[in-house]
């Protein structure tokens, strides 16, 4: 059931990040899967050698992380770079705002 919610968790705080990041005029996430993926992404992969799928999948599988792992990851992201917090909806105005006003880091906290 965590991992259910993180998933959908994860898209949601994926759109968030994007959103954010392109406000503030970053034209490419800092890791590849804080943004959703896109169709042409998948269609650029549809478009590969199988050879080469098979290739990428070996490579990605080393550096994969679980849901859970990738929304701590993309909440920690929004927390220090824009001081952000996924959970509370919250943009704060500095580091002292956050921490006198946000309950945590984590879902639970909230």
């Amino acid at each position: 059931a965590d991992e259910r919610f993180a998933i959908g968790a994860l898209k949601r705080c994926q759109l968030t990040c994007e959103t954010i990041d392109v406000e503030n005029g970053i034209k490419e996430p800092e890791l590849s899967w804080f943004w959703p993926e896109r169709e042409s992404n998948l269609s650029e992969e549809a478009n590969e050698a199988p050879e080469d799928i098979a290739i990428a999948d070996d490579i990605s599988d080393e550096e994969e992380f679980t849901p859970i792992e990738k929304l701590e990851m993309l909440t920690s992201y929004l927390r220090t770079s824009y001081k952000f917090c996924f959970w509370c909806g919250v943009h704060y105005k500095d580091q002292e705002d956050m921490s006198t006003n946000c309950p945590g880091e984590a879902r639970d906290d909230h």
